[in-house]
């Protein structure tokens, strides 16, 4: 009865071995960004843990904003966006990028792409891989990133602080990431303090006008 009992568990175990023959990570990854950036990429990998494989990975999903396209990149190459499928050889112990990149071509949205991945022939212990990126309508261009600015703390409750080095009456715009406009500040001096109290929990951008650089930040507002 005792090795009947321990035959069990050996195979119990080689079984689970053969399921976690490999790991995907991060199984789900999101990224963000202004509409106007070239690309916005997800990072993530798979590692091979047992013996010598070929991976095998199929886009399952593809549901993008109008405008984008959604590639992959593995160890391989970064492949075209039309290519829905390829295969790549690992040794144990090695691993492959799985980066999925999102061409925005300027057009704001979001968009999410899934995969599936396998070892070998084993395609009933496929992982999959979920990719989203999502873009707020606020552009980058004639932004400045050469001033120091500074806002604290952040995340804030509710009272946010700016520091930044002007001479003059500087103009604030607060958008939220859809671009919707949430409020307009003034600033003068180097340090001012802000009540942002009745904004709604969420991740919000603050654009700083002045005399014609414009310069950009984000915060979070959490109670």
């Amino acid at each position: 009865m005792k090795r009947v009992f321990t035959l069990c568990m050996l195979a119990f175990l080689g079984l689970r071995a053969e399921a976690q023959s490999f790991i995907t990570s991060p199984k789900v990854g999101t990224v963000t960004g202004p509409y106007d950036e070239y690309e916005l990429v997800v990072h993530a990998k798979v590692y091979n843990v047992n013996a010598d494989s070929l991976f095998t990975w199929v886009r399952i999903e593809n549901n993008l904003s109008p405008g984008w396209e959604g590639t992959i990149c593995d160890k391989v190459t970064c492949w075209a966006p039309t290519v829905d499928s390829s295969s790549f050889f690992l040794a144990p112990g090695d691993s492959s990028i799985m980066d999925a990149h999102f061409y925005l071509n300027e057009n704001y949205g979001n968009g999410t792409m899934k995969f599936m991945i396998w070892s070998g022939n084993d395609k009933g212990n496929a992982d999959t891989i979920i990719y989203n990126a999502s873009t707020w309508a606020m552009s980058t261009r004639n932004v400045s990133d050469n001033k120091n600015v500074r806002l604290f703390p952040n995340p804030t409750r509710g009272v946010l602080n700016l520091e930044f080095s002007s001479t003059g009456k500087v103009q604030l715009e607060v958008y939220d990431l859809l671009g919707k406009k949430m409020t307009d500040l003034s600033y003068q001096g180097l340090v001012s303090s802000f009540d942002l109290s009745d904004l709604p929990n969420g991740l919000y951008i603050i654009r700083i006008n002045d005399d014609g650089h414009i310069y950009s930040r984000t915060f979070r507002k959490a109670d």
